[in-house]
């Protein structure tokens, strides 16, 4: 039985594949290794996949990568490699939500929330968090 998330794959496989198609004749014949008629590129590391790759039983099989980050309201719009879904999608995600929060607590929003890093003369150095309460009011937290 087919999961939610292999069908997912499967149909942007699909409608990604079909660009490949366009496109491949202007690849050099160097990257087509294998003889792909149906193929996919990771968009980040630029790996050539066939459709076996939407198979999960491979360690880097074709993964749903969401655009942006789920948390910051994205969808599954895109296949990735598992690899860089990982690593690169993980540094991506975490820059893109520390963004959201600095952009929340400069525009004064309730309980937001920045790391900040002080030194004081003597070379003591702290970090906290600068929180914005539902009065308005700045608080540091250690």
């Amino acid at each position: 039985m087919n999961s939610k998330g292999d069908i997912s794959r499967k149909r942007i496989f699909e409608v990604y594949s079909k660009n490949w198609e366009l496109t491949r004749e202007f690849i050099p014949d160097l990257i087509i290794k294998d003889g792909y008629q149906v193929a996919l590129l990771c968009p980040i590391c630029l790996r050539l996949f066939n459709q076996e790759g939407l198979r999960q039983i491979y360690s880097d099989a074709l993964t749903l990568e969401d655009i942006p980050p789920k948390r910051l309201g994205g969808k599954a719009t895109i296949l990735t490699c598992k690899l860089c879904n990982n690593f690169s999608g993980h540094k991506l995600d975490s820059k893109l939500l520390k963004q959201r929060h600095v952009n929340s607590f400069l525009q004064g929003d309730a309980n937001s929330q920045v790391d900040v890093y002080i030194s004081i003369q003597d070379g003591f150095k702290t970090k906290g968090k600068l929180t914005i309460d539902k009065k308005g009011i700045f608080s540091s937290l250690s």
